[in-house]
């Protein structure tokens, strides 16, 4: 279904750029960011937002199989 498809990658869009936004402050900050109260609750909160509604490889394979038309993996 286009519209699911749809909501599902920008979810999917939306939990990597958090990351990576998280990843990108910390980088620049350093240690300073754990200073900041904010600052240091959203980058402690940061690696659950690739986990929220399922982990990344999760959400590549559903729209792989359901977007793309992608085989299923095999089940082990």
């Amino acid at each position: 279904h286009p519209l699911w498809s749809r909501g599902l990658g920008d979810v999917y869009k939306r939990q990597e750029h958090e990351w990576n936004v998280a990843q990108f402050v910390s980088r620049i900050l350093g240690p300073e960011a754990l200073l900041d109260t904010h600052m240091s609750r959203g980058l402690a909160y940061a690696p659950a937002y690739t986990i929220m509604g399922g982990t990344s490889n999760i959400m590549r394979n559903i729209l792989g199989e359901r977007c793309l038309g992608l085989d299923r993996e095999p089940r082990g």
